[in-house]
């Protein structure tokens, strides 16, 4: 895995870290269950397809080779559909107005 894959992984899973131990006074509630519980999942699923794009990842769009294994042999775009999955939970909880 080369170094921007591995730090645009990394990142994520360090972010999640740090806002777990920053809300941990919170009341744990069903509905905080299960976003904990999706968001961290889609940030595991995120990482493992990253991880088996391999050398292929880079940060602005190149086509270097097709890769054809693992998860990207069932879906087209695995990165894209884990951050889906995760991003919504996240912002389901905020308590904060969009502007």
């Amino acid at each position: 895995m080369n170094r921007s894959a591995f730090i645009t992984t990394l990142v994520p899973a360090i972010a999640i870290a740090y806002l777990l131990v920053k809300f941990s006074e919170l009341p744990w509630t069903a509905l905080r269950t299960v976003v904990l519980l999706l968001t961290v999942a889609g940030i595991a699923a995120v990482a493992i397809a990253r991880y088996q794009l391999g050398n292929c990842f880079t940060l602005s769009p190149q086509a270097r080779t097709l890769v054809t294994h693992g998860l990207y042999s069932k879906i087209r775009n695995p990165v894209y559909m884990f951050s889906a999955i995760a991003s919504p939970p996240c912002s389901s909880t905020s308590t904060a107005p969009f502007i």
